[in-house]
């Protein structure tokens, strides 16, 4: 007997889900493309009744689409109707350059494609040249004090500053000059500061006006040099030439030089000084003439307090001597690389005689020395212009001092 039953345990064959494995099978080629660039693709959601496309950007550039719908970076992600042509184009920015793609696209240039159900791109770029200011060259002088002969049979000294830009106070004490039609005295030579280029090379022409054996005189010095790194053997050094010119303005000399001369230093403290030491407390040393100075540093190192030099030697333009004057000036500003300058003026009487007296004063804070003292260095002068009397006008010239923290 037949029955109408089906049969037991029974079932009707599964069918495929061809679309689905297709899906995979395209998000398979896509992650494997993008790791190739070291890019993860975006997890595989469940099909979609649309075709989705996804782009990563690796560098500087953009990607947009055509149809709209990429922008990226900032819309990377877009859905179209399936088997659209959508044409993908990079755009390099700021210098780069379009490397290659990587996953549904390949190749160098514009990419176009019949729409997967889904797909993922990766476009490269590469970066452009640096821009901006080249970085700086760095410099050769070595930073901190030096010393050595001025060809002359005595001494120079001078101090390169943290990062070895600047040569500050140079000064050679002693110059011997001939003169026409005789004689031969020459004054020191002192340089504030110049500008040290990068090879280490520095060429200073400097001036004053003087009172010398009571004649006016133009005073011209020319310091020109090279620094050198230290080797194996021998410590940062320096070497050149320099001379010193002197114009009379009146008398019976008519001009004085020393001819040029060689000069070499060598750096005296290593290792080299990586920034100015500015302290408070008191300074004092010699001030050029054989006298001292003084002065304070306040708490804040914003300034200096009451610079004394309690004895000036001056030379006046006639044959009438007066006594030597003190140097005093209440207060200076100090700047925050370590320099400061000034000039003042007061109203006075000297020997009966109406006078303006001018005071200028400068210098440098260098560092510590070996023993951990600060040290500071510069110029000064004391200007005398007489406003009634026989005399005129009276100077020390320019003068060096140097005065470490006490």
């Amino acid at each position: 007997m037949r029955s109408n039953s089906p049969p037991p345990n029974t079932t009707a064959p599964a069918t495929p889900n061809r679309p689905y494995r297709a899906a995979l099978s395209m998000a398979s080629i896509a992650v494997a493309a993008l790791s190739l660039l070291g890019t993860t693709a975006p997890a595989v959601a469940a099909p979609l009744p649309v075709a989705t496309l996804t782009v990563t950007v690796l560098g500087d550039g953009r990607v947009t689409s055509q149809p709209a719908g990429i922008s990226c970076p900032g819309r990377c992600t877009a859905t179209f109707a399936p088997a659209t042509s959508v044409t993908l184009t990079p755009a390099p920015r700021d210098g780069s350059t379009f490397l290659r793609w990587g996953g549904s696209c390949t190749g160098t240039g514009i990419c176009t494609m019949k729409m997967p159900t889904l797909a993922a791109v990766a476009a490269q770029f590469l970066p452009g040249p640096a821009t901006g200011p080249a970085p700086a060259a760095r410099a050769v002088a070595t930073p901190g004090p030096y010393s050595g002969s001025s060809g002359q049979g005595w001494g120079i000294t001078m101090f390169v500053a943290p990062g070895g830009r600047s040569l500050l106070n140079l000064y050679i004490p002693t110059v011997a000059v001939s003169c026409s039609p005789s004689g031969n005295t020459g004054i020191p030579v002192g340089i504030p500061t110049a500008a040290i280029q990068p090879d280490g090379a520095f060429n200073i022409t400097a001036a004053q006006d003087a009172i010398i054996d009571g004649n006016g005189a133009k005073v011209t010095y020319t310091v020109q040099g090279r620094f050198q790194v230290a080797t194996a053997t021998a410590p940062a050094s320096a070497a050149g030439t320099w001379s010193e010119h002197i114009a009379y303005t009146s008398g019976t000399i008519t001009a004085c030089s020393s001819n040029s001369q060689s000069w070499t230093a060598a750096l005296y403290r290593e290792p080299p000084w990586q920034k100015s030491a500015i302290a408070p407390g008191s300074y004092t040393g010699p001030a050029g003439q054989g006298w001292d100075l003084i002065f304070t540093v306040t708490p804040n190192s914003h300034n200096i307090l009451n610079v004394s030099i309690p004895t000036a030697a001056v030379s006046c333009n006639s044959s009438i001597n007066i006594a030597n004057q003190p140097v005093t000036i209440p207060t200076i500003t100090i700047q925050p690389d370590g320099s400061f300058a000034t000039k003042t003026s007061q109203d006075g009487m000297i020997s009966g005689n109406n006078a303006k007296i001018t005071y200028t004063f400068s210098g440098y804070f260098e560092g510590p020395t070996p023993t951990g003292a600060i040290t500071v260095a510069g110029t000064w002068r004391e200007d005398i212009v007489f406003s009634s009397g026989p005399t005129t006008t009276c100077t020390s010239n320019n003068q060096s001092w140097s005065a470490i923290r006490t």
